[in-house]
């Protein structure tokens, strides 16, 4: 912090709080799988717009997703990647509602949701005999049975729970906190906790530029084998200390409202065919 700063600028500059009133924007996205023989990609955009705070129990978004979706920069090649784009198309426009740290708090939309998608599956199941779409339906649809086992899926998905992670907090003199959160880094089951060091870069922030940087370690109560085999609770006991994994991770804020203006986050997992997992979301307009 600049020397002529005074201790209550200190405080505020160090108590970071959203303030999205008015805020409509699009992110480009684009998230990486990693083995060690390939690598696949998916680009594509979101719309963000908020919609108010409600009863200030926490901020709400509504979201959609552009219909253009790249993998490997190329459309959808084959059956499955087609049906799959459009089963996910009715999930939008999304809304969500975060606390006020800006963490996952629910999806406020779900009846809306669940209409859009009954309605959409009939006309797939009218279209498609063929076993291995009905099977691809029939899980979704298990998704969508209950409003809590759909606002589990959503927490799993990589964009949202990167950008509604609880980084909007009082970081103290030191300019750092520690926190435990949690990514969905093994596909459908239970997200993984990270022992994360959570702090503002005080370089960027004599510019007045608000820059969050995370670097955490994997700290799970399941082991190496349990994640290896995408168990969602600790089977496989291990005797030694095992590095599972790690993150980095950095939030660009705009220095005014605070809105994620872009996000940079890799995973490094040592157990899985995916070894590194990389998700990039910037700001368009």
């Amino acid at each position: 912090m600049s020397e002529n700063l005074s201790n209550i600028n200190l405080l505020e500059a160090v108590n970071v709080k959203l303030e999205p009133q008015g805020f409509k924007g699009i992110y480009g996205c684009m998230i990486e799988f990693q083995s060690e023989s390939k690598m696949n990609f998916l680009k594509f955009k979101y719309s963000y717009e908020y919609l108010g705070n409600k009863n200030y129990s926490g901020h709400i978004f509504k979201i959609n997703r552009f219909k253009d979706i790249y993998i490997n920069d190329k459309s959808p090649q084959n059956f499955i990647e087609d049906i799959s784009i459009e089963v996910s198309e009715t999930l939008y426009p999304l809304e969500v509602q975060c606390n006020h740290s800006g963490g996952f708090k629910t999806i406020r939309n779900f009846d809306e949701i669940k209409k859009r998608w009954h309605k959409k599956k009939k006309s797939l199941l009218s279209k498609y005999k063929n076993e291995s779409v009905i099977k691809y339906i029939n899980v979704f649809d298990k998704s969508m049975s209950f409003e809590e086992l759909f606002i589990e899926k959503m927490r799993n998905d990589f964009f949202l729970s990167l950008y509604f992670q609880p980084i909007f907090k009082y970081y103290t003199a030191f300019y750092k906190i520690e926190s435990t959160l949690k990514f969905p880094i093994v596909g459908t089951s239970k997200q993984v906790c990270f022992k994360v060091n959570q702090r503002l870069d005080e370089n960027h922030l004599k510019e007045n530029e608000y820059r969050i940087i995370m670097d955490g370690e994997i700290e799970d109560e399941r082991s190496l084998t349990d994640l290896e085999q995408k168990l969602d609770y600790p089977i496989y006991n291990s005797d030694s200390i095992e590095d599972k994994g790690n993150c980095q991770i950095t939030y660009q804020l705009n220095n005014i409202s605070k809105i994620i203006e872009g996000i940079y986050a890799e995973f490094n997992l040592n157990f899985g065919n995916t070894r590194k997992v990389v998700v990039k979301m910037f700001l368009l307009e």
